[in-house]
């Protein structure tokens, strides 16, 4: 099941001044806290432009209130926000699509109860909290289906109406990743292969402008330490955001902030900071344990 609802690709071109400072982050996954830490930490000015990158939704436990909180910076700011596949994955569970239907429900656990997804449940029981609904087995889903596309229908709107692409002849702003940068041939391209492109650095892709995704927790693209930060990658062009917030216990928000031809990180998280009181040589033989390092060999 490919929770796809979008056909095409949508592509926003856009041309800015090189003085605008450009600032793009992406993954909050519902993360209404990190969210604000990071405005808190950017120190955003009324000349900014925004980039959101995708993913708002899903995950951790506030996805209304950051959907709201990331429209509200998009009314505020020139913005040019794209379309994530967890958010694709709530536009899809709200269509009329019938597979959608019973995933709506197991969503809720009221279907196969046994079945429910690990994730996928957050933005639904937010609206739930919101308007006082508690759905059980004898609910009728097509009506609270509907009930949650009248109550929520501004922010749903937004997300539809999302691109998938935004880009001009320096950057390509994209939640997956993308092929290749030809934005006529992009935009006759399946919409949900580039919302989500696993490992997207890995396809060894080069291109001529900057390609800045999210999707991918960047530590998954180093094997030996964990390291969450935006992973900037000189030789393919290639700049991945997402700092695993809400999906890696070590992970974090990031934003990369773009001034000119330079790059700089802001990066926020809320663990305990300590002071080491002796160097510590690094080791030659560490490594980090990933997503699909599952494989075992008996020695």
């Amino acid at each position: 099941m490919s929770f796809n609802n979008r056909r095409t690709a949508r592509i926003q071109r856009f041309q800015l001044a090189p003085s605008r400072r450009r600032i793009a982050f992406s993954d909050v996954h519902g993360s209404l806290d990190y969210l604000l830490l990071l405005e808190r930490a950017l120190e955003l000015k009324p000349s900014d432009v925004l980039f959101p990158v995708g993913d708002y939704l899903e995950r951790c436990m506030d996805s209304l209130g950051t959907l709201r909180e990331i429209i509200r910076l998009c009314d505020i700011y020139e913005s040019y926000p794209v379309l994530g596949n967890c958010d694709n994955y709530v536009l899809w569970m709200l269509s009329d699509d019938p597979d959608a239907e019973v995933w709506f429900g197991r969503c809720l656990g009221i279907i196969d109860s046994d079945l429910a997804p690990t994730w996928g449940t957050r933005f639904l029981h937010n609206v739930c909290d919101e308007i006082g609904l508690r759905p059980d087995a004898g609910t009728d889903l097509h009506a609270f289906r509907a009930a949650v596309n009248e109550y929520c229908a501004r922010e749903l709107s937004w997300l539809r109406n999302l691109p998938t692409i935004a880009a001009d002849e320096h950057f390509l702003f994209v939640h997956g990743g993308v092929p290749h940068e030809d934005l006529d041939m992009l935009a006759e391209t399946d919409a949900y292969g580039l919302m989500k492109r696993d490992g997207f650095m890995d396809e060894g892709s080069v291109f001529s402008r900057w390609v800045v995704c999210g999707h991918w927790p960047v530590t998954l693209y180093h094997a030996d330490h964990p390291n969450a930060a935006p992973y900037i990658n000189t030789r393919q062009h290639i700049i991945g955001l997402d700092g695993g917030c809400g999906i890696k216990l070590d992970g974090q928000l990031n934003a990369l902030v773009i001034e000119g031809d330079s790059f700089r990180s802001v990066m926020v998280d809320r663990f305990p900071e300590y002071t080491a009181l002796e160097d510590q040589k690094a080791s030659d033989t560490s490594v980090n344990i990933r997503w699909g390092d599952h494989r075992v060999r008996l020695l």
